[in-house]
């Protein structure tokens, strides 16, 4: 029985790994101008990051830095380098931001739309919780992608609705292609780099943008998920007062590894179990005692000792 399985294993990685080799196309190197563009981009991200949430000026100047870098590489978005982004959108940063500037270039319509209804206004003002408006599911589809991811990673605005970024999270999923997983990493990176500031706002920051990677189960978003982990918890990230500095306590539910856990298994609720099990049972099993595998072994174990068909949201037991 070991021996087929085992078999069976190199059978379907060897299966993948030909559907990979015959879908994606050979990946032309960019032009060193939109490389050093994308660059700057980056620099702006991780600088934004570096702020304390109250630095509402800083913020601003950053969202004003990264509108100018996309204005600018949005110059140099040719439609054959536009076509070259489309097939390396996946796996390439450079091609995720080429594509969100000529979009937004091209449909600042749709962007402007997003801003007007989720990120400056509120659903009931004198609600004791004001909120952003509730998604529509006419912005919730593959027209609005880039700009929503744009929006994802575009430093927050002065004022930014209540649940803005919930909206982000939630549309990102409700369309589900894998091609936004480059998008969240690129967020996931900036906040976990070593100048990002160490307070409670980074730490939602990053459970937000792993919620939107356990929600869209898949192989890019398994993998992707895991690489999260190991930079946010890679040192663990720790809590501070953005008030007086001093550590604080990292509640569980902000733990990375906790969560990632919890997302695997449905524990969220999200009712992504089925599409999880799955994943899982395509996804050869590796042999280690790294964090992540950690993590992936607890979900396999999760879903052979509840049969199929069980509810989603049991917790795991470790």
């Amino acid at each position: 029985m070991k021996r087929c399985m085992h078999l069976c294993g190199l059978v379907w990685l060897a299966t993948l790994m030909m559907s990979v080799a015959v879908a994606q196309e050979p990946e032309m190197p960019w032009p060193e101008n939109i490389v050093a563009a994308a660059s700057r981009i980056n620099a702006v991200l991780r600088e934004a990051a570096s702020l304390p949430p109250h630095d509402v000026a800083g913020r601003a100047k950053q969202g004003e830095a990264f509108d100018a870098a996309l204005g600018e590489m949005a110059k140099l978005a040719s439609a054959d380098l536009v076509a070259q982004a489309r097939a390396q959108e996946y796996r390439s940063e450079a091609a995720k931001l080429l594509l969100i500037a000529a979009d937004r270039r091209d449909a600042p319509a749709r962007y402007d739309a997003l801003r007007e209804r989720y990120l400056t206004a509120v659903a009931e003002p004198a609600a004791r919780a004001p909120a952003a408006p509730p998604l529509s599911a006419a912005e919730a589809t593959e027209a609005y992608r880039l700009a929503w991811e744009y929006w994802l990673l575009r430093p927050p605005l002065a004022g930014q609705a209540p649940q803005a970024n919930q909206r982000m999270v939630d549309a990102l999923v409700a369309i589900d292609n894998p091609a936004s997983v480059q998008a969240v990493m690129m967020a996931v990176e900036a906040t976990a780099s070593d100048k990002a500031f160490p307070g409670r706002a980074r730490a939602f920051r990053q459970h937000d943008l792993l919620q939107i990677l356990g929600r869209m189960p898949g192989e890019n978003s398994l993998q992707a998920l895991m690489r999260s982990v190991t930079l946010i918890d890679n040192p663990p990230a720790s809590l501070h007062s953005e008030k007086s500095g001093a550590p604080t306590t990292q509640p569980d539910y902000l733990n990375a590894a906790t969560y990632a856990e919890r997302l695997l298994t449905d524990a969220e609720h999200f009712g992504t179990a089925s599409r999880w099990r799955a994943v899982l049972n395509r996804v050869p099993e590796k042999d280690g005692a790294t964090a992540d595998d950690d993590i992936v072994r607890k979900a396999r174990a999760f879903y052979r000792n509840n049969p199929v068909g069980t509810d989603a949201g049991k917790t795991p037991q470790n």
